[in-house]
């Protein structure tokens, strides 16, 4: 079953996949960029098909939609102030204050792993975390 993809989002560093003998290439998202997306591109970057093989390529993707999440600030709305400074500083020493702001302000997604990691902090503190939006999209990672 094909997933439909949103090559917007693509990150221009993204690893790209022509190995026709693995047994995983239907299902690898970098397989399948290879092969629809290439042409868009001026440069890519490529797994070496000479060194993986259909059981051992680490570099494996499935192509598969999540639900992202973007924005943070209706949450943060209901913080108390005696709290935000601590979750804003925890925050940034995780992901890097640009990455945080990004995150915080909806521009950058926010993947499962890291909507775990917030939701964690948000309990920590005694509040519940509401992300401002939820997309279904391709995880590029």
């Amino acid at each position: 079953m094909e997933i439909d993809i949103n090559f917007e989002n693509k990150p221009n560093s993204f690893v790209v996949c022509w190995n026709e003998k693995c047994l995983l290439g239907e299902k690898c998202l970098r397989r399948i960029v290879a092969l629809r997306n290439s042409e868009d591109s001026d440069l890519l970057v490529a797994v070496n098909v000479l060194k993986f093989n259909e059981t051992n390529c680490k570099y494996f993707l499935e192509n598969k939609k999540v639900r992202v999440a973007y924005g943070m600030k209706s949450s943060f709305e209901e913080v108390k102030a005696k709290d935000i400074a601590n979750m804003r500083k925890e925050l940034i020493q995780h992901f890097g204050h640009t990455y945080y702001y990004e995150r915080r302000n909806g521009k950058m997604p926010i993947t499962p792993e890291d909507q775990e990691y917030i939701a964690k902090l948000f309990s920590s503190y005694g509040y519940e975390i509401t992300f401002d939006e939820i997309r279904e999209e391709t995880l590029w990672k």
